[in-house]
Parts: structure tokens; C-alpha cells; sequence
């Protein structure tokens, strides 16, 4: 890695860094100033940086998603289960509280 390579890293321009080498030589191939080749760095770094953000939004995005996803399943099992313990109570004939009872169903 060279001293450029490591100063651009150090900066956090990372597609730079990795195009480098290869920009600068298919900008003397094709005769490209420096300001044009610096350009031409830069918006690969200013394209890798707004996909990155995309990638970033989408995984949140998704990640929230599949969090809505489990607290709903979440609620619907709470209600599920308070559905079927209220169902399961009968009236206790001396207490006045009610009481419970377990339906074993064989499958």
C-alpha cells in the first residue's frame, strides 16, 4: 500500500484509495489532466458513498420492519393466550372466584 493509498484510507475515502492505481493509469493512457482525474476519483467515491447510504436505509428500513413483524406476533400471542385463559375459567361453586381447568385434547 502506498503512502497515498494510506493517507486516502485515513480519511476515509476508501473506493479512492482501492481505484487509485488503476484511475491514474488509464488517465495517463488517455491523457487526462489532473484536475479531470481527480474528478473522475471523486465521483467514484461520491457514487460508492450514496450506494452505501442506500444499502444503509434499506437494511434499517427492513430491520425495523422485521421488528413491527415481531411485536405484532408478540401481541397476538399475549391476546391468544389471555383469549384462551379467560375462555378456560368456570365459576367455582363455594368461593365466588373463578377457577381453572385444563382440556388435555389428545391429537
Amino acid at each position: 500500500m502506498t503512502s497515498l493509498e494510506q493517507k486516502l484510507n485515513q480519511l476515509t475515502l476508501s473506493t479512492m484509495s482501492r481505484h487509485v492505481e488503476t484511475t491514474l493509469t488509464e488517465a495517463a493512457a488517455k491523457n487526462l489532466s489532473a484536475s479531470a482525474t481527480l474528478e473522475w476519483l471523486t465521483d467514484m467515491e461520491l457514487e460508492a458513498r450514496k450506494l452505501r447510504a442506500i444499502e444503509r436505509r434499506y437494511k434499517c428500513a427492513r430491520l425495523q420492519q422485521d421488528r413491527a413483524t415481531f411485536q405484532q406476533r408478540k401481541i397476538l400471542k399475549i391476546k391468544r393466550q389471555a383469549r384462551l385463559a379467560w375462555g378456560a375459567r368456570i365459576p367455582s361453586s363455594n368461593l365466588g372466584s373463578p377457577t381453572r381447568f385444563i382440556n388435555n385434547l389428545s391429537i
